[in-house]
């Protein structure tokens, strides 16, 4: 989740936290961080958001995206979406695109 070397969510930021105590992965992070983004910078370009962070932050919390889900052994995993997601996000990444 960077921008020419520099964090667009700083370490420090509240939802690193939150992930890590209800058990979502980075990598998931970084998906999520991928939808947000091209949610945000296409048909919803306009809807510009004061705090876009604490906007990133709801979308994690509430799982917008759909892309992941808990099992009862606290366990987190990809759902059909989420595996959609990394699948783009490898081959975007296999491309030099993110």
């Amino acid at each position: 989740m960077k921008a020419a070397g520099t964090p667009l969510v700083p370490e420090k930021d509240p939802i690193f936290e939150y992930a890590e105590e209800a058990g979502i992965p980075r990598e998931f992070l970084r998906l999520a961080w991928i939808e947000f983004r091209a949610d945000h910078t296409g048909k919803r370009a306009a809807n510009q958001q004061i705090d876009w962070r604490a906007h990133f932050r709801d979308a994690v919390r509430r799982n917008w995206y759909k892309l992941w889900f808990l099992k009862d052994d606290g366990t987190c995993e990809l759902t059909t979406a989420g595996l959609q997601a990394r699948n783009a996000a490898q081959a975007a990444d296999r491309k030099g695109a993110h």
